[in-house]
């Protein structure tokens, strides 16, 4: 969202980030305003005592078997989030955040789509607003699937139930702007969403690479010793088998003559599994800065990884990592486009990566996959091309017209 938010700022808009208190610093990163608001959730916690615990995990958004699909999964599903997810991160900040849109009043409130508290806020001060997306859109994707298997309307989800209570604490009534926003904003180029299930307005920007601020190491302006190749830690499995599975990739690529950098944030690299001393392990914030000099990319499927090579036009090699659950629709979506081959983590284990990243790396169609998708992605407005459409919906919902 940073982009977008310099964007407005620059077309001299004024900016404010919201965020709970312990995301301020990162935020501030910014050189944007920060408001901190509430307190902080307990999300990672919970997820965390999650893995501990045996059994069926919480529904997968990008779940496709039709056995968990019906209404009584579904229905279930929605349980599942309000009370885990949702609520968690949601209740912590939504008093205040109202309160600092009733005070600031803002023409426009752009929310990441499950802080619904900004939505409510957005409502409780007659502000337009909208979601930014951070991935495909599978809220929507549980939303159409939930109305879909026809469940009796006289019994609202669990969702839909959660918002009336929480809306109406500040005078707002539910309607489903509350759950979808009254538009919503797209960082995916066409082929990678699911429009089949897109409902209402939807504006497309192009994604530009954010994590903070980078430095570009000297190394990194040297002409590569042979193919470099980048291997994201920050979307790996970071079980045991995900750390032998890293191990092996990164061996693989030097037995090709490649020359592996391992990405990770500075956090994380405590944790990192050993490595050959040779290997360079980079911060994560300079990706971006270190794509023009590779070959290729290789990752677990976190959504900045997917953006920072479409935008490259790398070609991506993915080890699925079973936490980052909207990566298998995207894996997917890439790999029937040609601009990637992917793994699951138990098949890179048995069966071994080596002929899979040989066949990335000696084989053209992949990377011209690649740059056909950089042609789409880059084909989408960058976010100051975005500004005129926002400022529009802002401006007709002052007029009383939204």
């Amino acid at each position: 969202m940073v982009p977008t938010a310099w964007a407005l700022r620059a077309a001299g808009h004024e900016v404010r980030i919201a965020t709970q208190p312990s995301m301020t610093e990162a935020a501030a990163e910014t050189g944007l305003t920060v408001v901190p608001v509430g307190g902080d959730h307990t999300l990672a916690e919970v997820v965390a005592h999650g893995r501990e615990e045996p059994g069926e995990s919480i529904f997968d958004l990008s779940e496709e078997r039709p056995e968990r699909l019906g209404e009584e999964s579904l229905r279930d599903a929605y349980e599942d989030h309000v009370t885990w997810w949702w609520k968690l991160v949601n209740e912590p900040m939504a008093e205040d955040l109202v309160a600092f849109c009733r005070e600031w009043k803002p023409d426009l409130v752009l929310w990441e789509p499950s802080t619904y508290s900004g939505a409510i806020a957005a409502e409780a001060c007659g502000a337009a607003h909208g979601r930014f997306l951070w991935s495909v859109d599978l809220f929507a994707r549980l939303r159409g699937l939930y109305r879909a298997a026809d469940p009796d309307p006289a019994v609202p989800d669990a969702l839909t139930a959660w918002l009336t209570e929480a809306a109406a604490a500040f005078g707002v009534d539910f309607s489903e702007d509350l759950v979808l926003g009254q538009f919503s904003v797209h960082q995916l180029p066409e082929a990678l969403r699911l429009r089949e299930l897109e409902t209402g307005t939807h504006l497309s920007v192009r994604p530009v690479p954010y994590g903070g601020s980078a430095v570009l190491p000297a190394w990194a302006r040297e002409e590569p010793k042979g193919r470099r190749v980048l291997v994201d830690w920050g979307s790996w499995s970071k079980s045991p088998e995900g750390a032998a599975s890293f191990v092996d990739v990164v061996d693989a690529l030097m037995e090709l003559g490649a020359e592996p950098v391992v990405l990770s944030p500075r956090s994380w690299e405590d944790a990192l599994p050993a490595l050959p001393p040779e290997v360079r392990v980079a911060d994560t914030a300079a990706a971006h800065l270190l794509m023009g000099s590779c070959s290729l990319l290789v990752h677990g499927g976190g959504f900045d990884s997917y953006c920072n090579a479409l935008v490259e036009g790398l070609p991506q090699f993915v080890v699925l990592n079973a936490d980052q659950f909207d990566g298998g629709l995207i894996t997917r979506a890439l790999q029937d486009r040609g601009a990637l081959r992917s793994v699951s983590l138990a098949s890179a284990l048995s069966e071994g990566v080596d002929q899979h990243l040989a066949a990335v790396l000696d084989g053209p169609g992949v990377r011209e996959a690649a740059e056909r998708m950089r042609d789409e992605t880059l084909s989408a407005p960058a976010p100051d091309q975005l500004v005129p459409a926002l400022e529009r919906i802002a401006a007709l919902r002052g007029a009383g017209g939204a």
